[in-house]
């Protein structure tokens, strides 16, 4: 694809270079996934962000490059998931009326909460409206602040409750705030 057909940068551009790449990328994505679903759904999302950024290319290689990265990144971020998901449902057998489930989660987040609470105010509001499922955008909106400054205090309020919490109630905060 030359370079001034990239530079109009419409749905034929993009539909293009989807047709050029989709099926290379799911296959880079299955070796490291192993199954179909999760392969195209990183593929996607990478197409996704290409389209959001496609204005700011430079050319082919610098796309092809581009497409390759997110894949892989997304896909070593969706087995980073993945595995701490089955850690943590390994660590935990429920019996089968799930009394236990309910006593462990009240527990988790009774702990998270209280952890929470003695973080600083800002890094506080921030942790609270993440787990109301607010993007750092979103909360730079609400707090009249910057995104960058949204990130540095998620940074370092993650890494406080890294240090005191329990790693089984800071891996459960990760799953809700990632």
């Amino acid at each position: 694809m030359s370079n001034q057909q990239l530079s109009t940068w419409d749905e034929n551009v993009f539909h293009q270079l989807y047709n050029n790449y989709y099926k290379a990328l799911v296959n880079y994505a299955m070796q490291m996934l192993g199954t179909q679903d999760s392969a195209e759904d990183v593929v996607q999302n990478a197409f996704m962000q290409l389209w959001q950024q496609g204005r700011q290319s430079r050319g082919d290689n610098h796309i092809r490059a581009f497409l390759y990265n997110i894949t892989r990144n997304a896909a070593i971020d969706r087995l980073r998931h993945d595995k701490i998901v089955q850690d943590y449902q390994e660590s935990y057998e429920i019996n089968a009326n799930g009394e236990e489930e309910s006593i462990f989660t009240e527990e988790v987040f009774r702990q998270l909460f209280e952890e929470i609470d003695r973080l600083p105010s800002r890094q506080r509001e921030i942790f609270l409206l993440l787990m109301k499922g607010q993007k750092n955008r979103e909360i730079a909106e609400n707090l009249n602040i910057a995104e960058e400054t949204v990130k540095k205090l998620r940074f370092r309020g993650m890494k406080t409750l890294r240090q005191r919490m329990n790693p089984k109630v800071y891996l459960m905060l990760t799953m809700m705030v990632m």
